[in-house]
């Protein structure tokens, strides 16, 4: 397919998931900004061949990528210009058109996502360094996901726990389904209440 991502590009320019959070810190992802403008197909190639192809891939990294806006509109596009045999699409620089191929759109796509992971934890970085606990983003996979019983399927999502505004119900809720092993581990017949069940319980024993 145009838009699968070659081999080649998830080795050199996309961090295996299994990478600790302290490195994906200092991970290479393209400049967000200044973003060039795309006028959908007004700016899109036909057939020429792709200036960019798996060997150059590392030029990505030198230039900004589109607005998320832009990558979206073209992601959900493909298809379409696809079927209209366009091979990629013209990125303008300042020595004129650079001829991207598709894929680079689902490379981008990722990019963002990285780019978001380190914004979160570059966020509380300088906090936990300060309480001793820089160290333990090198035990933790920036790519792992958590139990959905704990409601945060993304790992970013326990930077919460790094700050001065994390706690709220949903937090309370992963804290005792974390209670819970704890307790079915050490052979407890106790038993923590999400806070769900706090409420209804609260609901029905209130006197007005």
């Amino acid at each position: 397919m145009a838009t699968a991502i070659p081999t080649t590009v998830f080795s050199e320019l996309l961090p295996d998931e299994r990478l600790n959070i302290l490195s994906l810190l200092n991970f290479s992802t393209p400049p967000t900004a200044p973003s060039p403008e795309i006028r959908a197909k007004a700016d899109l190639g036909e057939t020429q061949q792709p200036s960019i192809d798996p060997g150059t891939a590392t030029l990505l990294l030198t230039f900004p990528m589109l607005t998320l806006e832009d990558v979206n509109y073209l992601h959900g596009a493909l298809d379409a210009i696809i079927l209209d045999c366009y091979l990629g699409f013209n990125y303008p620089t300042g020595a004129g058109q650079l001829q991207v191929p598709f894929w680079v759109i689902g490379y981008w796509r990722m990019a963002y996502d990285i780019v978001e992971a380190k914004r979160v934890w570059s966020s509380v970085l300088e906090r936990l360094e300060k309480a001793g606990g820089k160290d333990l983003l090198a035990c933790i996979p920036w790519g792992t996901t958590l139990s959905l019983s704990m409601g945060m399927p993304q790992v970013e999502q326990l930077a919460d726990y790094c700050s001065t505004q994390w706690l709220s119900s949903s937090h309370m809720d992963q804290m005792s389904t974390i209670l819970n092993a704890t307790l079915a581990k050490s052979g407890c017949p106790m038993l923590a209440i999400n806070t769900k069940t706090v409420g209804k319980l609260i609901s029905l024993f209130r006197y007005e």
